[in-house]
Order: structure tokens, then C-alpha cells, then sequence
């Protein structure tokens, strides 16, 4: 049996689990309760998705199921947040420097994060980017939003980021994650991996970068959801968390020039029409 150490936690109405040692594996649920009982489902398809992106598995989890796993509560925080990037859970392994193939981990599981949120939204055309149906936030707002909360986390380590803006909320993204590899490697590799304490909540490097894995991937499945009608329903909670604000429509923002946006060409080629 596989032990699973669940820090749970409300953000935004929606309860979360991350597990220790697992760097964007979490699970999710209306209560703590049922985080605590969807984890090792929740487990089994994480390491389903780091085999479907080449990603080695450690050798006790080759061949494991659900069954396998036993989910127990490391910590909860019970009073809510409002985004991530206020999330106040803090992992064992969050105040321990990372080793050269952990942070090289870290960093292709940003890559498969990302892919997978390219391949979610560009299944939709861009005219449909700024509909949500049942009262649910449109992709523009979640990709709009990500963008933010991926700055905002890096803000909590002290670098704070200046992304030019974009109108194609994907080329500003691919700009905001251009930034935030280059920051968090300047921070590996000058070994300024130091715990700091933002508002009363304790980040480190390793917790920026596994809360930004979690939130893509959050991301991507809320907006795969959309093109599956029953799943899309279990989806949309009462408050559609992470994203807690206004929604983004505007296609008025000031437009830039495209540099460093090449690998989202394949998905982005329909916004020369709609913008």
C-alpha cells in the first residue's frame, strides 16, 4: 500500500488536495471529504498522465491501481482563499533546496502542463473562446486568469515580472512562461532557493512551480470539460473557483508583436480572423 499525504485546502469555494512528493498531482471535491476519498483515483490518473507525456515513474508505482493507494491528511487549512497565489498550505518538501534532475523535473512537468492546455483550448475555435455556458467562466477568463496567477506566484518569491501585453491571451501566456522559466532558473541556478514569507504564507521556489503545474493542469481539464456535457456539469461548482473575478472579454487590449509565441502557432492561427 502506497501512502498518500494530502495538505488540503479551500480556494476560491472549491476544496483541494496536493500530495506530498508529487508535484502537480492533486485531488478535488466540494469538502475536505471528498478530496480525501477521490485522491487515489485522483493519483492513478497523475501517473497515468506523466507515462502518456514520457515521464519515468519510480519503481514501486510501476504497475499500481487506485487500490493501491491510501490517502491520509497531512494538513488542513479550513478557512478559504480566494486564488493560488494566496494558497497557504506549505509541504515538507517545499523548504528543501531541489536537487539538478528535481528542478529539470520540475520543469518538463511545466511542459506537459502547457501542452496539455494548448491542446484543451485549441479544440475550440476562437469565436466560442468568450461563451460559458451554465454560468461557468469562458476560456478567455481561465487563460486570462492563469497568466495572472502564474506572475502573481512568482511575486511571492520577489521577482516581479513585467509581461508585455498580448490580445491572444495563448501568446500571452507563451510570454508570461518565457518569464517564469527564465526567473525561476536565475533563482536555481544563483541557489537563491530560500523559504520567504509573503503575507503571513511561507513560499519557495519549489512551491511556485508545483502550485503553477497544479493550476495549468486544473486549467486544461476545466476547459476539455466544456466538450463533455455530463463532465462539464460535475465541473461547474457554485462559485467555478480559481478564477474569483470579472470576467475578460475586452479584444480592445493594445497588440505587440508575436515574438517567442512560434510553438502555439498550430493553435492560434484562427485569431487573425477573430481578432
Amino acid at each position: 500500500m502506497v501512502t498518500l499525504q494530502l495538505h488540503v485546502e479551500n480556494i476560491a469555494g472549491d476544496w483541494f488536495g496536493w500530495i506530498e512528493d508529487f508535484p502537480g498531482a492533486y485531488a478535488s471535491g466540494e469538502t475536505s471529504l471528498e478530496v480525501e476519498r477521490s485522491a487515489p483515483r485522483a493519483f492513478a490518473e497523475y501517473l497515468k498522465w506523466l507515462r502518456e507525456h514520457g515521464s519515468p515513474l519510480p519503481n514501486h508505482l510501476w504497475d499500481t491501481t487506485s487500490a493501491d493507494f491510501l490517502p491520509t491528511l497531512a494538513n488542513t487549512h479550513p478557512n478559504p482563499v480566494d486564488s493560488p497565489e494566496e494558497a497557504r498550505h506549505f509541504m515538507a518538501s517545499d523548504g528543501k533546496p531541489l536537487r539538478a534532475h528535481e528542478f529539470q523535473h520540475y520543469m518538463n512537468l511545466l511542459r506537459y502542463s502547457r501542452a496539455d492546455l494548448v491542446d484543451a483550448a485549441g479544440a475550440f475555435p476562437p469565436h466560442e473562446w468568450d461563451t460559458a455556458p451554465l454560468g461557468g467562466q469562458s476560456i478567455r477568463a481561465h487563460l486570462q486568469r492563469l497568466a495572472d496567477s502564474e506572475s502573481a506566484m512568482l511575486g511571492r518569491i520577489g521577482r516581479v515580472p513585467s509581461v508585455p501585453s498580448h490580445p491572444d491571451p495563448l501568446s500571452k501566456l507563451a510570454r508570461t512562461r518565457a518569464m517564469f522559466e527564465t526567473a525561476i532558473t536565475a533563482l536555481y541556478t544563483e541557489g537563491h532557493e530560500i523559504t520567504v514569507a509573503s503575507n503571513g504564507v511561507r513560499w519557495s521556489l519549489s512551491k511556485v512551480v508545483r502550485l503553477s503545474v497544479w493550476h495549468e493542469r486544473h486549467i486544461a481539464d476545466r476547459i476539455e470539460a466544456r466538450s463533455n456535457p455530463s463532465k462539464y456539469l460535475k465541473s461547474v461548482r457554485r462559485s467555478e473557483s480559481l478564477v474569483g473575478g470579472r470576467d475578460v472579454t475586452s479584444r480592445h487590449q493594445e497588440a505587440d508583436d508575436s515574438t517567442g509565441e512560434n510553438s502555439f502557432a498550430r493553435h492560434t492561427h484562427a485569431s487573425a480572423y477573430y481578432y
